[in-house]
């Protein structure tokens, strides 16, 4: 006779498997009404404040952003300066005590997307990134790494900064030398959003939905990303429903094993 704790795996696994597919069928029932309620505004309408749209066109911001330091200025949606460290190869620079530091100069805006102002977390998901082309050396950063007994090189995309001299003037990297380069996203880019408009602004539809992809994009493709790239409580039910069905079945396999050798 099967003992009750013979059925546990079998609790487990269906429960596990009812959660997951419970928690599959409320994300898709989200996607279902983002695609009944969407919205696509050609223009500012505040009685659309609360409802889920869709808004394709020019991501851009006004004004210069600056690293003083270098002196490296350019009308962008993100500056940032990269440092890196030679020990065998480039690495990027952790040390945040070290002669010069990483810096990501991230404007605070506005920046605006058609009629709509966005905000840093739209501009932190774009991928497209240039590098600036290095200029004369600022003599007031030059003359102060001297100061500290460093010898500064470049070529056309990076600053070199050497405890060492080369007394022929070609540089070649050794253990401990930086590598400074300065990294930006180009302005007026196109862009497409989904998310949910609220007083001229685009934020996350019920905390979950917002999706960002560079270029014109249809709205259906942003859409069907909603079900591909699950928030947390999705990301948890499907762990959650893996790992109980796979314990699930390994403790009903082994009550099955068990009561096969009793019978036998």
């Amino acid at each position: 006779m099967s003992e009750p704790k013979d059925f546990i795996g079998s609790f487990l696994a269906i429960g596990s498997i009812g959660f997951w597919a419970w928690a599959e069928m409320k994300q898709q029932c989200l996607v279902d009404e983002v695609r009944k309620n969407l919205r696509c505004p050609l223009v500012r309408d505040d009685s659309l404040d609360g409802k889920p749209v869709f808004v394709s066109g020019i991501l851009n911001r006004d004004g210069i952003l600056l690293d003083s330091e270098f002196n490296k200025k350019k009308e962008c949606l993100r500056l940032q300066r990269k440092v890196e460290k030679y020990d065998e190869d480039w690495k990027e620079e952790e040390d945040k005590d070290f002669i010069i530091k990483n810096s990501d100069l991230i404007a605070k805006g506005p920046y605006n997307l058609t009629q709509f102002q966005v905000s840093e977390q739209i501009v932190n998901s774009l991928q497209t990134k240039w590098t600036l082309p290095v200029e004369m050396i600022p003599r007031s950063f030059s003359e102060a790494m001297k100061k500290k007994g460093y010898a500064i090189y470049h070529d056309s995309k990076h600053y070199f900064i050497s405890k060492f001299t080369r007394k022929s003037g070609n540089y070649k990297p050794v253990n401990g030398d930086l590598r400074v380069s300065h990294i930006y996203t180009p302005n007026n880019m196109s862009v497409s959003v989904l998310g949910m408009q609220q007083d001229g602004f685009i934020i996350p539809y019920k905390d979950k939905v917002f999706f960002v992809k560079e270029g014109l994009q249809d709205k259906e493709d942003l859409i069907e990303m909603i079900p591909k790239e699950p928030k947390n409580f999705l990301y948890t039910a499907r762990i959650c429903g893996i790992l109980g069905t796979a314990i699930g079945l390994f403790y009903q396999i082994k009550a099955f094993k068990k009561s096969s050798k009793q019978k036998t």
